[in-house]
């Protein structure tokens, strides 16, 4: 199938485009990888390029866009690491 028909065919059965599909999964990869305890020790832009992401730049505006926090917001605001009581 050539990659124009897939696209098409991925817009008319999500609507939305190849690349919305291919950032958000991307995004979702990055969230996932934010929140795994074996991740507490690594940066955050090393995550992004490891989900897949070219640049720090397309990361943080990819995954502001989705989420309303920057990767660093996130991992602070949903991680499993809370202070000592």
């Amino acid at each position: 199938m050539p990659v124009h028909h897939l696209s098409q065919s991925i817009s008319l059965a999500g609507g939305t485009s190849f690349n919305e599909l291919v950032s958000r999964m991307r995004v979702e990869e990055a969230q996932s990888l934010l929140l795994a305890p074996v991740n507490s020790g690594v940066a955050v832009e090393p995550l992004g390029m490891e989900a897949g992401f070219r640049s720090r730049s397309a990361f943080y505006a990819a995954f502001r866009g989705r989420t309303g926090l920057s990767p660093a917001e996130y991992r602070k605001r949903h991680g499993l690491l809370r202070p000592a009581q």
